[in-house]
This record gives structure tokens, C-alpha cells and sequence, in this order.
């Protein structure tokens, strides 16, 4: 497991425009920008470290990345047809959670650094999102989460 200060020193080295804005009881959050192809997006990144609690490791929540501005939109040609690739963010709904890995598959896990996997893999969503206004296709790939999915994000 990735310690907090060593996601921060690296986020710090790899991502300088991303600020950390918070840490408290084993929560970091970053908010910075990325300019994929078009244009910049202004992200807020956040991570629940693991903890122990006696005996008992706790498991820290997975990574959870919301794009604050622009808005996330549908396209203006096809309005019925939903952003892909996002889960619903239930403490924000505005701000849906972009879907980066596969929770299922454990594609990502606290041995991991989020400047190292997480802010990359923000910036070819936003790629695919951008290409996706387009002309309507994703092309990424992965697995589309249903509409109404969520992951399991928070602490347990």
C-alpha cells in the first residue's frame, strides 16, 4: 500500500498543477487541470487510504474522479443517449464519476500511485469523451457500467 505522503510527493513531482486540497482521516483530494485534445477540463481527484482499526485493516475506497468544469454534457445531435462510461455519484449528481477501470476486475488497487495510473487514464477518457461529442462513438473500450451502476467507492 501506497502511503499518503508518498501519493502526494508524487502527484506533487508528476502533476504540479494539481493542488492537494485536502487531507484528513486518511482522504487526500486534488483538484487540477488537463487539456486532452480540444480543451481543458478542471478535475477533482479523491482517495480513501486503507486504515487499521485495531486488528482490523479497513479497506480504503477506490479513486474517485470528477470533471468540476465544463460540465460533463450529452451530445447536442443525440440528447437520449447518456454520457458512457460514467457511474453515478451519489453525493453529487451533478459531477458524474468517470469510469477509469473496471472495479470488478481489481484494475486498480492502494499498491498503485494515482499519478501514475489514474490522472493518465483521466486524460484518455477525456481524449474519448472529446472524440465521442464528435461522432457519437466511444472508442476506449472497456465495459459500459449500466446507467444506474455504481461502484464501491467509500470506505467499508
Amino acid at each position: 500500500m501506497r502511503s499518503a505522503d508518498v501519493q502526494i510527493a508524487t502527484m506533487r513531482r508528476d502533476w504540479p498543477a494539481f493542488r492537494l486540497c485536502r487531507r484528513s482521516g486518511g482522504r487526500l483530494m486534488w483538484r487540477g487541470s488537463l487539456t486532452p485534445l480540444a480543451m481543458p477540463y478542471d478535475l477533482q481527484v479523491e482517495l480513501s487510504l486503507p486504515r487499521h482499526v485495531g486488528h482490523r485493516k479497513r479497506v480504503g475506497g477506490l479513486p474517485r474522479v470528477t470533471v468540476r468544469s465544463p460540465r460533463l454534457a450529452r451530445r447536442l445531435t443525440d440528447p437520449a443517449t447518456p454520457i458512457p462510461h460514467v457511474y453515478k455519484n451519489e453525493e453529487d449528481p451533478d459531477f458524474p464519476l468517470l469510469c477509469l477501470y473496471d472495479p470488478a476486475q481489481k484494475e486498480w488497487d492502494h499498491d498503485q500511485l494515482v499519478a501514475e495510473t489514474i490522472i493518465p487514464w483521466s486524460i484518455e477518457w477525456l481524449a474519448c469523451y472529446e472524440l465521442w461529442q464528435v461522432d457519437g462513438n466511444w472508442v476506449g473500450g472497456g465495459r459500459h457500467p449500466e446507467p444506474a451502476s455504481k461502484p464501491t467507492l467509500g470506505a467499508t
